[in-house]
């Protein structure tokens, strides 16, 4: 039987999860999942900037996602996971607690961001999926690298 849901209609993402938080990921945008990697230190780069990291002969600068959001470091970052996404042909680097699964949602169930989030959250999110009694927040991966200076 053929799946429910047509290719116009579903999106695959990667569940990422920064303590009990998900969210997920396009999946066409994640180019590899790593364990921790050695970072090398970036001087006067923005404090969610954890380092540069060499990738099969390509630089891959790394964010560390919880600095980014909330201002604090990941829980233990010898433990963080490397997932390494393509923006604008550059390879970045989100450290995020751990990794889910893949999953594929229906499009059309994505709903904007309640207003009672979190503003660092709403800052970097393009909405929500609410999967049973969870909730996965949509990273925009595009909001996370690049920030809007006013």
């Amino acid at each position: 039987m053929a799946n429910a849901l047509t290719n116009s209609e579903s999106m695959q993402i990667l569940t990422l999860y920064m303590g009990d938080q998900k969210f997920g990921v396009p999946i066409l945008k994640v180019q590899d999942v790593l364990q921790s990697q050695k970072l090398a230190s970036v001087p006067m780069a923005e404090s969610y900037i954890e380092g540069v990291m060499n990738l099969r002969g390509r630089i891959v600068t790394a964010i560390n996602l919880r600095k980014r959001i909330e201002g604090k470091n990941l829980a233990d970052n010898d433990n963080a996971m490397n997932v390494v996404i393509e923006a604008y042909t550059e390879l970045y680097s989100i450290l995020v607690d751990r990794v889910g699964e893949v999953l594929t949602l229906n499009k059309d169930d994505v709903e904007e961001a309640p207003l009672t989030l979190d503003s660092g959250w709403r800052q970097v999110i393009q909405g929500v999926y609410q999967r049973g009694e969870e909730i996965i927040l949509m990273l925009d991966v595009d909001k996370i690298i690049y920030t809007e200076r006013t």
